[in-house]
């Protein structure tokens, strides 16, 4: 699931720390919900889900589902105090726990997410040559990053792409001192 322009979700599984299961969630087209499968309890189907779509504390909402079903009818329950549960610091842990509570039924569930970052950069590699770097390196930092951007460009207009030589980064600092001066 695309999480947003840079985040990919590849994988959730929730986690009971009372018993140790360990349940993969699965996703559905056109959702931007994790889903657990369906479990009952007394009489009950229940099924929870991750919400990314309501994210608080950079965590998904534990959203639920109840219903029963009678002649293959499913009636669901209104939404109650456990429809939404909120991951919170558990005090004996020390770990972002959600408490899921409906009747007599309470779950102490953590995540265990797989995510990929995309990230975009561009690099140039530029051959500083010995001399060139001993200048620069007597500059101060501004200076020396405007006499660098300047000497590169004049490489490049020489037709050596990133290939600076000392006679670029000294007319570029004759350049700077022109300009400062209001020459």
């Amino acid at each position: 699931m695309k999480l947003n322009n840079s985040t990919q979700i590849i994988s959730v599984e929730l986690i009971n720390i009372d018993d140790g299961k360990v349940s993969t969630l699965f996703e559905r087209r056109g959702s931007k919900c994790h889903f657990d499968e369906v479990f009952r309890f007394q009489g009950y189907s229940i099924q929870l889900r991750l919400d990314w779509a309501d994210v608080r504390s950079g965590e998904p909402t534990l959203d639920a589902d109840i219903w029963t079903a009678t002649n293959g009818k499913k009636s669901f329950l209104k939404r109650g105090s456990w429809h939404h549960t909120e991951k919170k610091l558990d005090e004996k842990t020390g770990k972002k726990v959600y408490t899921f509570r409906f009747r007599k039924l309470k779950l102490h569930l953590i995540t265990r997410k797989t995510m990929a970052k995309d990230v975009t950069f561009s690099v140039a590699i530029i051959r500083l040559a010995p001399g060139a770097k001993k200048v620069l390196d007597k500059l101060g930092r501004k200076a020396a990053h405007l006499v660098r951007k300047r000497a590169i460009e004049l490489s490049k207009e020489k037709g050596r792409d990133y290939d600076v030589r000392l006679e670029d980064v000294l007319t570029a600092k004759d350049e700077l001192e022109l300009k400062k001066s209001g020459g």
